[in-house]
């Protein structure tokens, strides 16, 4: 529908979506279907630029654009909005052990919980999230120990699986092969346990923290 192709997903039934910036194409295999947003109908995309799709443990497929949440009804071949952040940018999902769901926007933090009454460390994990700066998490990462890892414009955030703290993680202004600015815009963690960096200032970086949470 687009020449400009901003994300790439296959579901787990098989089907490629393909998220543009005049709407979101599923391919079967042979032929193309395509959804937009229509401001006559409730039940198509909130907007037609797609940032990311991802699909949940429970087969449920999630849509961010550049102003709100969808959801994809399979029964009725459409999509639902999403009722919370629906102005808002977004740019990434990343679903927690227990089911609920992270959303990095333009303005932070979200916490999507479907999931029974909280308890423990993730009544924590929520007050965290609620206390997030407000300013853009370009992308988050859940990492092979459960630790959160967000790149916003301001560095490098960190919340640790027991969700004690809130960390900005700052360059080693003192080590040369430290980045120089802040802005970070993803986040990766490859098999081997390594997290790498993808800045907008200095290009590729791998990250490696000493005990005072430095990036060197």
């Amino acid at each position: 529908s687009q020449s400009w192709v901003k994300c790439i997903f296959q579901d787990s039934h098989g089907f490629l979506w393909f998220g543009t910036a005049e709407g979101i194409n599923k391919y079967d295999g042979t032929t193309f279907q395509i959804y937009k947003h229509d401001p006559g109908n409730k039940y198509s995309l909130s907007n037609n630029l797609v940032n990311v799709i991802f699909e949940d443990s429970r087969g449920i497929l999630w849509v961010g654009t550049q102003s709100g949440i969808n959801f994809y009804n399979r029964d009725k071949d459409q999509f639902e909005r999403y009722p919370a952040l629906h102005s808002e940018y977004i740019n990434d999902f990343v679903e927690l052990n227990d089911g609920r769901i992270v959303i990095a926007h333009n303005s932070g933090l979200y916490l999507m919980d479907n999931t029974e009454a909280l308890s423990g460390n993730r009544n924590q994990l929520d007050r965290l999230i609620s206390i997030f700066p407000q300013r853009s998490a370009n992308d988050i990462l859940l990492d092979k120990e459960d630790n959160l890892w967000i790149a916003t414009f301001d560095g490098l955030y960190f919340i640790e699986k027991n969700a004690t703290a809130i960390i900005n993680i700052k360059p080693d202004i003192k080590n040369s092969r430290s980045y120089s600015g802040n802005a970070i815009h993803t986040v990766y963690q490859d098999l081997t346990g390594r997290i790498w960096l993808g800045t907008f200032e200095s290009g590729l970086l791998l990250l490696k923290l000493d005990p005072a949470k430095r990036v060197n």
